[in-house]
């Protein structure tokens, strides 16, 4: 999913529609959050099997 997503603000990009680089750094926050969860998420369940 995150690959297509990049592969759709290269191919935008190379189109040259506008904002593209502001769409792309939006989505670059969402998946830095929704990762940033998962990782802490994965600590807590190590810390829950220790």
């Amino acid at each position: 999913m995150l690959f297509n997503q990049i592969a759709q603000h290269k191919q935008a990009m190379m189109n040259g529609y506008q904002n593209v680089k502001q769409v792309a750094a939006n989505d670059v926050d969402f998946w830095e959050k929704v990762l940033k969860q998962c990782k802490n998420n994965f600590k807590d369940i190590l810390k829950e099997l220790e």
